[in-house]
């Protein structure tokens, strides 16, 4: 009875050897990928975290850019050359809608044209 117990004994130590060599290669996967999960998910994370302090940067520089450029617009328009040009312009054009009125009424002493005025 000796041999058979030894015979099954190396029988069933060689089957429990090989059941845990099975079982572990199936574990030791899931623990790689559980590893390469977690560095991805870290990897990620720190890409958000980025992304987050890029775009936080961005909005102030944006806002900085927006601050200075209504400063030198309010500036722009409080300067004597715009209030000169835009002097200019109103005469321009109060002058243009003068002569427009002059050429198309007729002074009350005169009768009305019939064809269009001389070109200047």
């Amino acid at each position: 009875m000796t041999l058979s117990n030894a015979s099954f004994s190396n029988s069933l130590r060689s089957k429990l050897t090989l059941g845990m060599l099975v079982a572990a290669a199936l574990v030791l996967p899931a623990c790689t990928d559980r590893a390469g999960n977690e560095a991805s998910r870290d990897e990620v994370n720190a890409a958000v975290d980025k992304t987050e302090a890029a775009a936080i940067a961005a909005a102030k520089k944006a806002a900085e850019l927006a601050e200075t450029a209504r400063d030198k617009t309010v500036a722009f328009m409080k300067s004597p050359q715009v209030k000169q040009d835009a002097e200019n312009a109103k005469q321009a054009l109060d002058h243009a809608l003068d002569k427009n009125r002059r050429d198309k009424e007729p002074a009350p002493n005169e009768p009305a044209r019939t064809e269009p005025p001389p070109k200047p």
